[in-house]
């Protein structure tokens, strides 16, 4: 015997639909604490390189020698040095103005 309501499958369409949703909220949730995760980094980063750089050419091959396993002459280090110096004050002048961008300007 057979039965003509649809129930069942009303049931089921719906709880489909709302795992959909669930899914979709789960990853909205997700994306959005990488982005804050990667806006913290985006300030921290930088700062911390240019708190960690030490002033001797010679401790920086050291480190690279180390961390790398690669050798560095004096004179390579010191550009090494200034490099990071300027990559990482450019990166903290850029968040800066972005954020002042997103704050003042809009």
């Amino acid at each position: 015997m057979t039965s003509n309501c649809d129930c069942d499958k009303d049931l089921f369409v719906y709880s489909n639909q709302e795992a959909v949703r669930r899914k979709r909220n789960h990853f909205r949730l997700i994306s959005m604490f990488v982005i804050r995760l990667l806006a913290i980094v985006r300030w921290f980063l930088p700062g911390a390189i240019l708190v960690i750089i030490p002033k001797c050419p010679l401790c920086i091959a050291a480190y690279v020698l180390v961390g790398s396993g690669i050798g560095l002459s004096v004179t390579s280090a010191t550009y090494l040095r200034g490099a990071l110096i300027v990559v990482c004050c450019f990166l903290l002048l850029y968040s800066c103005s972005k954020w002042l961008w997103a704050r003042y300007l809009r």
